[in-house]
């Protein structure tokens, strides 16, 4: 919907021409649309490509809605607004996985239950693992990831006041040169410390 609007802004603004004179409106376009093929050609590809357009389709917001009420009537530029909240709706208020109204909506559901809304194969594990570290009193965390990247909603559980060190350990990936090498975070030498593996393939068999 934001990109055919896009379209569609850019469309009308080539056939009239009265909306040419207004400099700043032009050059507010061009931006944004060199910043959408600059974004484009540097980020081929990413599982969180959808999530990072949203600030494009933000800052488009204030063109598009400029250049319909310049170029098109008034009725028609109000029955374009109630067309696209009558679209949206669906997604806004009933979407999976923040909805707005319904059973388990963001005002009944918890913080904590709300992070994992989409990975419920996360959740028991890493409560289990949060009490796990809390009864063990652990205060130096080393943190390993296979085949997964899940790991906010286990920091914030991990961390909720703010006393524990964690630490991303055995890392392989290209990030490891950036590793860096600390005394204070030896975890093989001290007896307090906890190491948990995240291993998405593991998480999934025990699910089925």
């Amino acid at each position: 919907m934001h990109l055919l609007l896009i379209i569609g802004s850019l469309f009308v603004l080539t056939l009239n021409k009265k909306i040419w004179t207004n400099k700043l409106l032009i050059k507010y376009g061009i931006v944004l649309v060199l910043g959408f093929v600059l974004f484009a050609s540097l980020i081929t590809w990413s599982p969180y490509r959808c999530r990072l357009h949203l600030p494009l389709f933000i800052l488009f917001s204030p063109f598009v809605a400029l250049v319909f009420s310049k170029s098109l009537p008034k009725q028609v530029s109000y029955l374009l607004a109630i067309l696209v909240l009558f679209l949206s709706y669906k997604w806004v208020l009933f979407n999976s996985v923040r909805p707005l109204i319904g059973e388990n909506n963001i005002f009944q559901s918890s913080r904590i239950e709300q992070y994992f809304n989409t990975q419920r194969k996360y959740q028991k594990f890493y409560l289990d693992e949060v009490v796990r570290v809390e009864s063990n009193q652990c205060k130096n965390i080393g943190l390993t990831f296979q085949n997964s990247s899940f790991e906010y909603p286990l920091l914030v559980l991990l961390n909720e006041n703010y006393s524990k060190q964690i630490q991303h350990i055995n890392v392989e990936n290209e990030s490891q040169i950036l590793v860096k090498k600390d005394s204070n975070s030896n975890f093989q030498n001290l007896s307090n410390d906890c190491i948990i593996n995240i291993d998405r393939n593991q998480l999934k068999s025990k699910d089925n």
